[in-house]
């Protein structure tokens, strides 16, 4: 009898676009699998139609692609269609565009590889030329701090002259009231990287940022959100370090406070074996979170992909709504 075939199906092959401050095209924000194109070459369009591309969408329909195995993007034990096909169609497939515009930030986060002095930065004007967004229902802006860039601001207001939703992944200092009033008015989403439940940790984590200023910019643009009466959802992401593994529960029931309407989770790549080597703070961590969890209001404004990839969450407790499904 023929072994079972590996499923290793990647929807990002057909549906999502990544490039970097270089203009280096990838299929995700990992990296993944490898270079497809570059956008000071060639347009997205052809790119996306290239014979590398068709093999890599092969390879995943296949069970042979080699980067699915170590994904954290895609929740495995979700059951989804897989396609028979590698056909791919330009103006039907494509639904997200992330860019990140360069690497520059005005802060130093403790687990961020980043160099936030380069000044490597993507050209808007190219990606204007290059980048046929008609596809797209949401283009995601990111650094490095992409509101210290000025590029972002040019390629920000030609995205929402498109009628596209504009997508902003910031630490959150910057927010200037001509920043505040754009993302209210254009905007679905703004990412906001809290990564603590407290100022003391997030001063750690976000090293150079102002935990104070940085709620009171969440409540700008809440009060901005209330004057033109918009839709935007404030997005508080974690990113789990070894300096706030503690606060993940606090966070969870707290998040409201901080004025924000959903919240997210990241790991560092060293968590994983934290845990591992520490199991009895994981059984802690996990019984506390799991706690906090069934006893909030919010339930359906947690995304708990990645607490639940960490085994920091008792998935059977899990309520069936929630923000990563919507």
């Amino acid at each position: 009898m023929p072994a079972e075939k590996k499923n290793t199906y990647c929807p990002f092959l057909w549906s999502e676009a990544f490039i970097d401050p270089k203009g280096d095209v990838f299929c995700c924000c990992h990296r993944k699998p490898s270079v497809v194109g570059n956008i000071y070459e060639e347009k997205l369009k052809d790119i996306y139609s290239n014979s590398k591309m068709q093999q890599l969408r092969q390879k995943s329909i296949e069970g042979t692609l080699e980067c699915y195995e170590g994904c954290t993007l895609i929740d495995k034990q979700m059951k989804q269609e897989i396609r028979k096909t590698a056909a791919f169609d330009y103006a039907s497939d494509l639904k997200k565009l992330k860019i990140e515009f360069g690497e520059l930030c005005n802060i130093n986060c403790i687990m961020c590889w980043q160099d936030h002095k380069s000044r490597t930065v993507l050209d808007h004007k190219k990606l204007i030329e290059n980048v046929d967004i008609e596809p797209f229902n949401d283009v995601n802006l990111q650094g490095g701090e992409p509101l210290a860039i000025a590029d972002v601001k040019a390629y920000y207001d030609y995205v929402a002259s498109k009628n596209k939703n504009p997508l902003i992944m910031t630490n959150g200092l910057l927010l200037k009231d001509d920043w505040v009033e754009r993302i209210v008015r254009h905007s679905s989403y703004i990412y906001i990287s809290l990564n603590a439940a407290t100022a003391k940790t997030h001063e750690v984590v976000n090293k150079g940022s102002k935990w104070e200023v940085v709620l009171r910019n969440i409540k700008k643009l809440t009060e901005a959100r209330d004057r033109y009466k918009t839709n935007l959802e404030i997005l508080g992401h974690m990113t789990i370090v070894l300096e706030n593994l503690k606060e993940i529960a606090l966070f969870v029931e707290n998040f409201k406070f901080f004025g924000v309407d959903q919240i997210d989770f990241g790991y560092d790549k060293k968590v994983p074996e934290y845990l591992r080597c520490n199991p009895k703070l994981k059984l802690l961590l996990k019984k506390k979170i799991t706690k906090v969890y069934e006893a909030s209001r919010n339930k359906s404004f947690i995304d708990f992909k990645r607490l639940k990839m960490l085994g920091l969450i008792d998935a059977g407790k899990i309520h069936v709504e929630c923000a990563s499904d919507k």
